[in-house]
């Protein structure tokens, strides 16, 4: 049988599900300003919440809706959670340290944008939200 996915692409559900929100992780840590747009923006209905939602936001939605829907359909994630309460979980664990990084280093002493940190959270969001790994059968 030929493989049908990219090499790189993981096997299953939670993998999937932990590459996506890895790589928001890593993109809010570089662009820390895109959350604090969005924190702004989608308080208020309007043409420009409207345009970033769907030329910004809408895409890891959909990935993420998507990819929780089959995993919990297989059982990696608890069939009970709400797509949209996921999608705002994933949100608030994985961008607001970087929307609040002035605050992060003030408070604690951290730069939330150094990328070894920014990798630590990435795995800290997906511990927390995916729980850990199955181990192989």
């Amino acid at each position: 049988m030929i493989a049908t996915r990219p090499m790189d692409e993981p096997a299953d559900d939670r993998a999937r599900l932990a590459r996506v929100l890895r790589h928001f992780v890593r993109f809010v840590a570089r662009r820390p300003e895109f959350m604090r747009l969005m924190n702004d923006e989608g308080k208020r209905d309007g043409p420009r919440m409207r345009w970033l939602a769907d030329h910004h936001v809408r895409p890891f939605a959909d990935a993420v809706r998507d990819l929780a829907l089959r995993a919990q359909a297989s059982g990696a994630l608890p069939a009970s959670v709400p797509a949209a309460s996921l999608h705002y979980i994933a949100l608030g664990a994985a961008g607001l340290l970087f929307s609040q990084a002035p605050e992060c280093a003030y408070l604690l002493g951290v730069d939330p944008t150094a990328e070894s940190f920014a990798e630590s959270h990435a795995d800290a969001v997906v511990l927390l939200l995916l729980g850990p790994e199955p181990a192989e059968r």
